[in-house]
């Protein structure tokens, strides 16, 4: 079911914000009790929904094992 707001007009989605005039960039998320409020804040001040937010994956490497001298 989608969000709406009280003039029946379909909610911000959560997703990555960017202002068009400085670039800047935010990632708003959609929070179950206050909902799209992140969203609704960015869109208010000027910034733009360009999609859904990047996914950012980690690598993690392994220790490198240390050399004791005896």
């Amino acid at each position: 079911m989608a969000e709406t707001n009280g003039n029946g007009t379909r909610g911000n989605l959560p997703g990555l914000y960017r202002h068009p005039e400085s670039g800047a960039e935010i990632v708003t998320q959609h929070d179950g009790k206050l909902g799209s409020a992140m969203s609704d804040g960015a869109v208010q001040v000027g910034f733009r929904y360009v999609g859904p937010a990047p996914v950012e994956t980690k690598t993690e490497e392994a220790p490198v094992a240390e050399k004791v001298k005896k």
